[in-house]
């Protein structure tokens, strides 16, 4: 949505949809997950895309979770989709610190 310059009376600004908010709250979620099971030892997580998050306008949850799929591929990161909007996120082939889902390995 495109607030409108001349409606404000001032430089129109982006206002990010509801798809955009969850999936910023959501790759942040996911990071933390991924980073805590890391801490643990773990080599996967199983993370799953909610339907409705308070706070955050009605978003397209097949769109979100595609997006968040290319993401963590993008990372280098193996992603299984399973059914339900489940994701299975493994990195024990190889960590990687690229893009915007990383794991801190210490």
């Amino acid at each position: 949505m495109i607030l409108d310059s001349v409606v404000l009376g001032k430089a129109s600004r982006r206002v990010p949809s509801g798809d955009e908010q969850a999936l910023c709250q959501l790759c942040a979620q996911m990071q933390t997950v991924m980073t805590e099971a890391a801490d643990r030892g773990s080599k996967h997580i199983f993370f799953v895309v909610p339907v409705l998050m308070f706070g955050v306008p009605a978003y397209d949850q097949a769109w979100v979770r595609d997006r968040l799929v290319a993401k963590a591929r993008q990372a280098g990161y193996l992603v299984t989709e399973m059914p339900n909007h489940v994701l299975r996120v493994a990195w024990d082939h190889a960590v990687r610190a690229a893009g915007d889902i990383v794991v801190r390995r210490e």
